[in-house]
C-alpha cells in the first residue's frame, strides 16, 4: 500500500512519517533554543532566565519595570504551558486523522477496489 498522505492545514500534502520528522525537528529546535537563551544570555536584575514561576493571577512585582515585554516575561510559564497544551491537542488531531485516513485506506483494500475508488 501506498503511504497516506493528508493535507496538513490545507497547505501542503504530508505524509505520517514526514510529519513526525518535521514535528521532531522542530522540537529539536525548541530545545536548542530554550537551552541557547538560558545559557548564553547575560541577564541582569530584576531578571533571571528561566523566569521564576508564577500563577497567571499574580500581579507583576513592582521591582520589574512597566512594558508590554514584561508581561511576556511575567507570563513566560503560563505561555509556555499553553504553546504546549496547543501542541499536543494539534498533534493528537493530525495523528488521529492520519489513522481514519490509513483506515479507509485498508478498507478499500479489504474490498478489492483501486486507489480511484473503483
Amino acid at each position: 500500500m501506498k503511504p497516506v498522505r493528508i493535507r496538513y492545514y490545507g497547505l501542503f500534502w504530508i505524509t505520517r512519517r514526514g510529519y513526525l520528522w518535521a514535528t521532531f525537528a522542530a522540537f529539536l529546535f525548541a530545545v536548542v533554543a530554550f537551552v541557547g537563551t538560558w545559557g548564553s544570555a547575560d541577564w541582569r536584575p530584576p531578571f533571571t532566565w528561566p523566569p521564576p514561576f508564577r500563577w497567571p493571577w499574580e500581579p507583576v512585582p513592582p521591582d520589574l519595570p512597566r512594558a508590554g515585554v514584561i508581561l511576556v516575561y511575567h507570563h513566560y510559564w503560563t505561555i509556555v504551558g499553553v504553546l504546549l497544551l496547543a501542541g499536543a491537542v494539534g498533534f493528537a488531531v493530525v495523528l488521529r486523522k492520519f489513522a481514519r485516513k490509513e483506515a479507509e485506506q485498508e478498507a478499500r483494500a479489504a474490498a478489492g477496489l483501486d486507489e480511484d475508488g473503483t
